[in-house]
């Protein structure tokens, strides 16, 4: 995983900031940033790092070809 700086989002209770590729998305609405936390935390759950990761990467080329 990259440090901070290399991320393209920050939150915490009170604003959601995303950057994007043509901009800067800033959300502030207390609904928008449950829904963010919310899907950012769905997401976590949902990653794979180290081992399993590599072991579905070499999966996934093998199935390529």
């Amino acid at each position: 995983m990259g440090s901070d700086e290399d991320r393209d989002w920050d939150f915490d209770e009170a604003e959601v900031a995303v950057g994007l590729t043509c901009g800067y998305l800033r959300i502030t609405q207390p609904r928008e940033i449950a829904d963010y936390v919310r899907t950012l935390t769905d997401l976590a759950s949902m990653a794979v790092h180290g081992v399993g990761a590599r072991q579905l990467i070499t999966a996934a080329v093998a199935t390529l070809g």
